[in-house]
């Protein structure tokens, strides 16, 4: 079942707001039960530590293809020694698809998709 989660900047609410509660909850039982994930335009920044425990937690539990859809700049080797990180080195589970200027990030996702 396809889900899409929108990142939250302050994730104190996720602690005091049921329903960000639940939406958290449940990403983290679909990223755990997922054959296949799309990271779509979120870099992984090393101060998001709820997000980067949930995501290892969430991946810990299956063997699931990362596929993160970013746009390339100086970053790209950090980010990806932090999604690595996140999937405990496994290089195998791990694809980068970076978008040219020319397309957004969910063009570049449907182009993937087809």
């Amino acid at each position: 079942m396809p889900l899409i989660v929108p990142p939250v900047f302050d994730k104190t609410a996720y602690y005091f707001n049921n329903s960000m509660r639940t939406q958290w909850r449940i990403a983290k039982t679909s990223l755990g039960q997922a054959d296949r994930v799309f990271v779509v335009g979120y870099s992984l920044p090393p101060t998001d530590l709820s997000t980067d425990f949930m995501l290892r937690s969430a991946f810990q539990q299956n063997s699931a293809q990362v596929t993160v859809i970013n746009r390339q700049s100086h970053e790209s080797e950090h980010e990806k020694q932090r999604f690595l990180d996140t999937l405990e080195g496994e290089q195998d589970r791990l694809e980068f698809r970076p978008v040219d200027k020319s397309q957004s990030s969910v063009e570049r996702l449907l182009e993937i998709l087809q």
